[in-house]
């Protein structure tokens, strides 16, 4: 279950910490309570607090996932679930421009995220060097402005290449690089 809830209640229970939520919203799964009781190991039990609101994963048998989060004034629940097709926050500089600017940093991405995994929506393309340094991409979200060419992941670089067809076999027979589909599954090219 994803949901939206208040931490209404936080108590030791053995190996566990138990907690009460007052729910605000359900994103996936469902109940018919309005107050569901959650489990946190006593070790990871520092990620939430009574008064908190947040972002909470419930696994099996009511277990909260690590991957919960606190919400904040600038980042709502439903922002920080990082799987929407459309770009976070109600900014209307954000929404209301044809593309985001390439600068623009997504303040509502989970620190559990190494990049932000909704990077391509109605963003400008740059060099796959320039995706890597300037926004930590790793190499299965990089992408060519071509569908011409070829993606390969060059010996030694956090970048790939892009190139040709014909350009790409030769350097894959020559030991220069691999073809990124036989490393990663990157899916629809379509942007």
């Amino acid at each position: 279950m994803i949901l939206d809830g208040t931490i209404i209640e936080k108590s030791p229970l053995g190996e566990f910490t138990k907690f009460d939520i007052q729910i605000n919203e359900i994103f996936k799964g469902g109940t018919n309570s309005q107050i569901i009781t959650g489990f946190i190991s006593k070790n990871m039990d520092w990620i939430l607090d009574k008064g908190d609101r947040a972002l909470i994963y419930l696994g099996d048998k009511h277990v909260i996932s690590d991957f919960s989060v606190k919400t904040s004034a600038l980042c709502n629940a439903r922002d920080l679930i990082q799987i929407s097709p459309v770009l976070p926050n109600d900014d209307s500089i954000v929404r209301g421009a044809p593309v985001v600017p390439w600068e623009w940093k997504d303040p509502c991405v989970p620190n559990y995220f190494g990049y932000d995994p909704d990077f391509w929506n109605a963003r400008p393309y740059h060099s796959p060097l320039k995706q890597h340094s300037d926004h930590y991409l790793p190499i299965h979200m990089q992408r060519c402005g071509s569908d011409e060419h070829v993606s390969i992941i060059p010996k030694n670089h956090p970048y790939i290449a892009c190139v040709t067809p014909e350009t790409a076999s030769k350097l894959m027979e020559r030991g220069w690089g691999v073809n990124i589909k036989n490393i990663v599954n990157v899916g629809d090219k379509k942007r």
